[in-house]
């Protein structure tokens, strides 16, 4: 997804999962206005390693969860070998970037061994601003 805008939506503005090897790449977009998540990424596989390849970088994402403000990161990532690179995160009620499962999506699934948490994914050089102002209990990285 190359230059795109995702938004203005109930729940999520993109979800991608249950790739490997051949990851998704968001580029130069913008996720706002969201009712939940801007984006959900999964991919990867956890007993080889092999990588699921996902990257969102030089985007932005802001006032997402603007109707579920708690649990609801702007970026989720989940599962193996992906990459967030670049990004702005900004004006965001809870927290940025998610890396694990919230404790609304454990009740939500049945099988939550294989998403537990992101494994040899990257986070750098991105910028976090103006993020839980409506948690006590928060973080831009959660």
């Amino acid at each position: 997804f190359h230059q795109c805008r995702f938004g203005w939506s109930g729940t999520k503005g993109l979800e991608a999962s249950g790739v490997e090897n051949e990851g998704i790449t968001v580029e130069l977009s913008v996720f706002t206005e969201t009712g939940c998540q801007g984006a959900t990424l999964q991919g990867g596989d956890f007993r080889t390693l092999v990588g699921g390849r996902h990257n969102v970088q030089d985007s932005a994402l802001f006032k997402t969860g603007q109707v579920t403000l708690m649990y609801t990161a702007a970026l989720d990532i989940f599962g193996v070998g992906h990459r967030v690179k670049n990004n702005l995160f900004n004006s965001l009620p809870h927290m940025a970037l998610g890396q694990g499962a919230s404790p609304v999506a454990q009740q939500r699934r049945d099988d939550m061994d294989s998403i537990q948490l992101c494994v040899g994914c990257f986070v750098e050089r991105n910028w976090f601003a103006d993020v839980g102002f409506e948690s006590a209990d928060c973080g831009a990285i959660y």
